[in-house]
């Protein structure tokens, strides 16, 4: 068959046609080739523990997590938008680095949770250092809203999975 095939077509023809299944079974057979993409949030903000919800930092500079000295909690909210990312993608990993520049805190452990339910990010800004938080703006994420004043959590401090995707433990100025 390849005698009849070949007979057909000139040398030429024939060695370029071999090129092009030799050179389209490499690129089969090749691994793809890994991409790296660095993500900002589009979107970001804090949830101020209060009884009232009426707490928020849409638009400050700063993140705050964990406790107060007051027992009072705070969570930071981040979204990605992943769009950038291909179709039929398959990602292997993915970091999240942020910077904590005080604390007098000490030693503590920080988790990373998925976020089930969407929020917003108004144009509240928090006051003396932002840690306190601001008056919540209207769309802004709060301890019992995901959009100030009308849409709440099912639940205070949000809705997210229980199991963290990742912890990381912090102490000090640096980044994590």
């Amino acid at each position: 068959m390849i005698t009849r095939f070949s007979d057909a077509l000139t040398k030429t023809d024939l060695f370029s046609l071999l090129g092009l299944f030799f050179a389209l079974s490499l690129a089969l057979s090749a691994p793809c080739q890994a991409e790296i993409l660095t993500l900002t949030p589009s979107k970001d903000n804090t949830l101020y523990e209060s009884s009232d919800g009426s707490l928020s930092n849409g638009i400050g500079f700063y993140l705050f997590v964990g406790a107060t000295a007051d027992n009072g909690n705070r969570r930071a909210l981040l979204h990605f938008d992943l769009s950038a990312i291909p179709r039929g993608s398959v990602l292997r990993s993915a970091e999240l680095t942020l910077y904590m520049d005080k604390s007098n805190a000490g030693a503590t452990t920080i988790g990373t949770h998925v976020v089930l339910a969407d929020w917003g990010e108004g144009t509240s800004a928090g006051a003396r250092g932002e840690g306190l938080g601001g008056s919540a703006s209207s769309g802004d994420a709060t301890w019992l809203h995901t959009f100030y004043p009308k849409t709440s959590w099912s639940q205070p401090g949000g809705d997210f999975t229980p199991a963290p995707s990742a912890i990381q433990d912090v102490d000090g100025i640096g980044s994590y």
